[in-house]
C-alpha cells in the first residue's frame, strides 16, 4: 500500500502541472509574446488579426480568426526536447533546447497537424505532420542554456535531429526557419 502512495502522488503532480500549463495558456502570456500560433486552434487566448494590422504579423500578410500567444515561460512550460546541432560552420553550435512542436500542437488543440513556420523576415517553411511525428523537432528557445536573441536564431528556431539520409537532410534543411515568430497550423 505504501508503494502506491508515491505513484499516486507522482500522477497527481503530473496532472496538476499539465492543468497549470493549460491554465497559463488560456490566461495568455504575462511576458513578451515571442510566438503566435494561428489556425483553427482549439484553445485560443487572443482574437483575430488581419493584414491591415500595424504589427509585424500584419506587415508579413498574416491574418487569422483566433490564435494562441506564447511568452518564453509559456513555451518553457511545455514538454521540452534538445538536440546537438552546428550551423554556419560551427558559428552556432551546441545544445538547442525548446518545446517539442508536437507539444505546442497539443497545447493549442491541433495534434498531428501540418505546420507552416514563419520567420521574422517572412520566410515560411512547411513542416508536414508526418515529419513532426517521425523526428519530433523542437522550436528551440535556448542555445547552450541561454535564450535565443533577436538578430541570431531568436526568438525561436525550428531544430530537427541530425539524420544520415542525404535526401532527408535536404528536405529537413528547407524546414528550418530561423527567428520563427509565427506558426500557422492546418
Amino acid at each position: 500500500m505504501n508503494a502506491a502512495k508515491p505513484l499516486l502522488f507522482s500522477m497527481l503532480t503530473s496532472l496538476a502541472l499539465t492543468a497549470s500549463a493549460w491554465g497559463d495558456i488560456a490566461a495568455g502570456p504575462e511576458g513578451m509574446v515571442i510566438l503566435t500560433v494561428g489556425g483553427d486552434v482549439g484553445h485560443p487566448n487572443r482574437g483575430a488579426a488581419s493584414e491591415e494590422d500595424a504589427t509585424i504579423l500584419g506587415k508579413l500578410g498574416v491574418s487569422f480568426d483566433k490564435a494562441v500567444e506564447f511568452d518564453l515561460a509559456g513555451l518553457d512550460a511545455l514538454e521540452q526536447g534538445s538536440f546537438e546541432q552546428s550551423y554556419n560552420d560551427g558559428m552556432f553550435a551546441g545544445t538547442f533546447t525548446g518545446p517539442r512542436i508536437s507539444a505546442i500542437l497539443d497545447a493549442v488543440g491541433l495534434p498531428g497537424s501540418t505546420v507552416y513556420a514563419m520567420a521574422l523576415d517572412g520566410y515560411e517553411a512547411e513542416i508536414p505532420g508526418a515529419y513532426i511525428a517521425r523526428y519530433e523537432p523542437i522550436l528551440a528557445t535556448h542555445l547552450n542554456g541561454r535564450p535565443l536573441g533577436l538578430g541570431g536564431f531568436g526568438p525561436t528556431t525550428v531544430v530537427f535531429p541530425e539524420v544520415d539520409d542525404p535526401d532527408e537532410t535536404e528536405a529537413i534543411n528547407s524546414m528550418l526557419p530561423w527567428a520563427t515568430i509565427y506558426l500557422d497550423v492546418e
